[in-house]
């Protein structure tokens, strides 16, 4: 194909990549929908951490997973590093 000349209408993108639209959206979010939910050790308000609470600003910086969620008034930030053998939480009213 000549530079400036149409992409031809096929269903890969030019990235190599099929193109999904929202269909690839939905099927991850179905996924979401059904997982296991974790074995949490330490069910430190909303979190149910994967080991008990230690320093947040350190399981910060070395974050795998990093969530939120409610705790009554509270909003919690939840945190889990280093391969998840390191948790932490953070809660504000």
């Amino acid at each position: 194909m000549a530079s400036g000349e149409p992409w031809p209408n096929t269903a890969f993108s030019r990235r190599g990549g099929r193109r999904g639209g929202g269909g690839g959206l939905a099927a991850a979010a179905a996924l979401v929908a059904t997982e296991r939910p974790a074995s949490a050790i330490c069910p430190y308000f909303c979190c149910n951490l994967a080991h008990c609470p230690g320093s947040y600003s350190y399981c910060y910086a070395h974050r795998n997973y990093v969530w939120g969620c409610y705790s009554g008034s509270q909003f919690c930030q939840c945190c889990e590093a280093n391969n998840n053998s390191y948790s932490a939480i953070k809660c504000t009213p």
